[in-house]
């Protein structure tokens, strides 16, 4: 090679260089309470984006319409999430095949997905409480789903975006008032072809036997395809519910009966560490003969026909004694998170029982303390014995519990390390602090499994504003860790985790905001620092009363040439 373009490539690779520098700087500077990072910790992994849901926006002005709901996405950087291109999305967007109500909550529920195979995830959002008009009436919060599609521009785009509810063509079930399609939402690939699938919970499904029952509950399942989500593209949409077999025969345990909530809740992993996702289903207003609403989990496992009943679980709170027995209200199932707590492999499934009383070794009941199940997966599926329980004892877990924190309200594997080992994550949204008093002012715990022994936290993992490393002021209603998002927001190849404060008073009286803490946080090794998100200032729109922002929350894995993305505007209504 002449000297000439060994020169000239140099002064190519510098002016690259100066380019990305000053490109990092201006987001660094952009970047709410972040300070600046060296681009030399970017090391190519994607950066996750983060999709805040804000079901309580109002956007019309019409008298009596609130509760419209609408999304943040808010991209990621090497320097962590930044507020550059912010966008925001609604159902007045262009191309959407509805319209804004009101009380939709647009955004209560988030997944995303690959669900077209094209490399670019997808948004499905839920709209639980979406009124349905099917040319006759009114289907007052039938619910539906939006799903907003990413593009090879590196971002989302409102072209060929879906709208899909139980009258849509093919899929399984009808639109009924109080349905709540969408109240819950999952995503993974059942069937192990190259494209996600969509699990949608409808806890409110009524069964029109006799006598009626009311909110049976049940699961869509609609699989994806090269042309996106498809009822009948490659694998037909099944309602499951607690009466669901396969054609060959095998059914579902258990039966189907009144106020059971099933989908309530819903979660993804692979259980038996084969080619194909399984879907653990929560029904925590399940009943017995002696216990109301005591809680089950139901586990469908994954194969290359998709889900199928054959060798399906159901799991529940055996009598293990003490604090660990199954109650009425106990709610088990209520809310569930998978991962490989072990990094052996196998997914394990963690299990939230928010209402558990705990009765600890001197003294009386506690009521609503809360607690977590823990089973772990193995070559057979879930095992349904050993099963680990936690709650807070001062012992295993340096809180002691209290009177309705509903430890367990929300949780989340995250790997912190990216090691492949999952640190579990439990949210105590109702968490009470006492000097000064704050009700309801919301915590949570970072817990590792000891190389001997179960789960373990002690102080540095149990984070709460007004905590030194955690922004934001400790506040009344705050309910820190209503929702919890794990993503690798800054690609250094180690899972963060945004936390979602819907209660908190930005702005204004419970606008809410979100929290992100970056990997090694606790430890003082991150090279990024906490952030504290909320609408207004660097973001787009405005916190209003009520709002909720970070109510719920979903990681959006990027899979453009970073940092060189290109979102499309967003779509927003007229002032």
């Amino acid at each position: 090679m002449s000297s000439l373009k060994i020169f000239s490539r140099l002064i190519s690779i510098v002016v690259t260089f100066c380019f990305l520098y000053t490109l990092g700087l201006e987001t660094s500077l952009a970047v709410q309470d972040l300070p600046q990072a060296s681009l030399g910790s970017y090391n190519g992994d994607p950066f996750a984006d983060l999709v805040v849901g804000v079901p309580h926006e109002n956007l019309l002005d019409t008298p009596g319409s609130y509760n419209n709901g609408m999304i943040h996405v808010i991209h990621g950087f090497p320097q962590g999430l930044g507020p550059q291109d912010n966008e925001t999305w609604d159902q007045d967007m262009d191309f959407s095949q509805d319209r804004i109500e009101r009380i939709d909550q647009f955004g209560r529920s988030l997944a995303s997905g690959d669900f077209d195979g094209d490399g670019y995830y997808d948004v499905a959002v839920g709209v639980p409480y979406e009124t349905i008009n099917d040319g006759l009436e009114e289907i007052r919060r039938a619910g539906a789903v939006h799903i907003i599609y990413g593009s090879s521009a590196g971002g989302l785009t409102a072209a060929g975006n879906q709208f899909l509810h139980q009258d849509s063509p093919d899929v399984a079930g009808i639109d009924e008032a109080d349905d709540n399609f969408g109240y819950s939402l999952a995503v993974g690939n059942f069937n192990g072809d190259e494209y996600d699938d969509l699990a949608i919970g409808v806890p409110g499904e009524d069964f029109e036997y006799s006598p009626t029952l009311f909110n049976g509950g049940s699961v869509n399942v609609i699989y994806g395809s090269a042309n996106g989500l498809d009822p009948v593209g490659v694998l037909p949409d099944k309602a499951w519910n607690q009466d669901s077999y396969d054609d060959d025969g095998p059914e579902i345990i258990d039966g189907v009966e009144g106020y059971e909530e099933f989908g309530y809740a819903l979660t993804v992993g692979n259980f038996d560490g084969d080619a194909y996702d399984d879907l653990a289903i929560g029904a925590p207003g399940e009943s017995s003969s002696t216990k109301s609403k005591m809680g089950v989990v139901h586990i469908l496992y994954g194969t290359q026909d998709g889900l199928k009943a054959e060798g399906n679980k159901q799991l529940e709170q055996f009598d293990w004694g003490g604090s660990a027995e199954s109650e009425t209200d106990d709610q088990f199932g209520k809310a569930l998170a998978a991962g490989d707590f072990e990094r052996d492999g196998f997914d394990d499934l963690a299990v939230g029982v928010p209402r558990e009383d705990i009765t600890p070794p001197s003294g009386s009941p506690i009521m609503d303390a809360g607690a977590v199940n823990v089973y772990t997966g193995s070559n057979t599926g879930l095992r349904e014995f050993n099963v680990e329980i936690i709650y807070q004892d001062g012992e295993m877990i340096a809180e002691q519990g209290e009177k309705s924190d509903n430890f367990g309200h929300t949780l989340a594997a995250v790997d912190f390390t990216g090691t492949g080992l999952d640190n579990l994550v439990v949210g105590v949204p109702f968490k009470d602090f006492w000097e000064p008093y704050m009700e309801n002012a919301g915590a949570l715990y970072v817990l590792s499994r000891a190389w001997v022994g179960g789960f373990v936290s002690d102080d540095p993992h149990f984070f709460h504003q007004g905590r030194e490393v955690i922004p934001g002021d400790l506040g009344q209603n705050h309910e820190f860790g209503y929702a919890l998002a794990p993503g690798d927001y800054n690609g250094d190849g180690k899972e963060d985790l945004a936390i979602g404060v819907p209660g908190d008073n930005c702005n204004v009286y419970e606008d809410g905001s979100v929290v992100v803490i970056y990997s090694d946080t606790w430890d003082g090794l991150g090279a990024v620092s906490p952030q504290y998100w909320c609408q207004g200032g660097s973001l787009k729109d405005q916190g209003e009363i009520d709002d909720g922002f970070g109510f719920s929350l979903a990681a959006l894995p990027s899979s453009g040439s970073l940092p060189f993305r290109s979102y499309l505007p967003s779509i927003l209504r007229d002032e």
